[in-house]
């Protein structure tokens, strides 16, 4: 399998692990529910944001950091509420 074939299964619908929307409740194929079930199928799944964040490398001290600074102000937060 080549670079090209595995890009082009990588895009199939359900290849991300989602379930196939089935439209058989609405006999004219209403897509409008279908692509709304899709979108709400591939948000819950957290497959979206996987992709936008394996985007670009980030190194893991650069992680790190983000996660440090992310507790810090929580932690803030917590501190102001409690008083």
């Amino acid at each position: 399998m080549n670079k090209k074939m595995k890009r082009q299964k990588s895009i199939l619908p359900g290849a991300l692990g989602i379930r196939v929307i089935k439209t058989k409740q609405h006999p004219r194929g209403d897509i409008n529910f279908a692509l709304r079930s899709f979108k709400k199928e591939l948000k819950q799944s957290g497959k979206l944001q996987e992709l936008r964040e394996r985007r670009y490398f980030v190194p893991k001290s650069a992680k790190k950091r983000e996660m440090m600074k992310r507790a810090k102000y929580f932690q803030w937060v917590e501190d102001l509420n409690r008083y």
